[in-house]
């Protein structure tokens, strides 16, 4: 999965963690891992 976002101000930022399953079959899941975002000014 992927997605695009636009950076409007330079920080450290926590990204939660990711959680999918499929609808009718809950037991096919997946996980992600936190992590920390950081945006600099070029």
């Amino acid at each position: 999965m992927s997605y695009v976002a636009q950076a409007i101000a330079p920080g450290e930022f926590s990204v939660m963690a990711t959680h999918a399953e499929e609808m009718y079959e809950p037991e096919v899941f997946g996980k992600g891992m936190p992590a920390i975002l950081k945006v600099v000014r070029d």
